[in-house]
């Protein structure tokens, strides 16, 4: 019969695997964080100033359900926004059906400027589930023949509603930094 000490002995080779495997496998998501992170971009004819989606993103936490925004037109190129303001959302839940949520009806921006939008949003789904929904929701960025964002635009927000709670307001300061399509 085998004592205590022997077995201990047996699995001292399996738990160093263990640990060189876990540390082999934390340096691979560190690398891969590092060489995939977003890179400095243009966004004024001054020249460049570093943004990056994680500076973009904002968060809102209540009534069970997550809500993440993030920006995206200061990272994109004109040709890519092809005319739009593009924002990424993300809604997460561990309870309830999120596809109940007609985000294009429950949208608005604002803008520092007075300009309110409700209508002309586009939702384009990457994941719909109903606990957890991911896509792009974007809005023509000219309103009547006018940008939007305009050279004294100092900030925009994007108010999501009735998703958990009665309001969510999303607001990125624009800082000198005008992107626009």
């Amino acid at each position: 019969m085998e004592s205590e000490g022997t077995r201990m002995k047996l699995n001292v080779p399996v738990i160093v695997i263990l640990i060189l495997a876990a540390l082999a496998a934390l340096a691979g998501y560190a690398y891969w964080s590092y060489s995939h992170r977003p890179s400095v971009v243009e966004t004024s004819p001054k020249g460049t100033i570093p943004v990056s989606e994680a500076e973009l993103e904002r968060t809102s936490s209540g009534a069970g359900i997550e809500v993440t925004v993030t920006f995206l037109n200061p990272l994109l190129k004109p040709e890519e926004a092809k005319g739009m303001l593009v924002f990424r959302v993300a809604l997460d839940t561990h309870f309830g059906d999120l596809m109940g949520h007609d985000l294009t009806k429950l949208a608005t921006l604002r803008t520092s400027d007075g300009v309110i939008v409700t209508e002309g949003f586009i939702w384009e789904p990457e994941s719909d589930t109903s606990h957890h929904r991911r896509g792009l929701l974007k809005l023509p960025a000219t309103l009547e023949g006018a940008p939007l964002i305009g050279p004294e635009t100092e900030f925009i927000e994007l108010e999501l509603r009735e998703i958990g709670v009665p309001s969510r307001t999303f607001r990125w300061e624009l800082g000198g930094v005008k992107p626009g399509p």
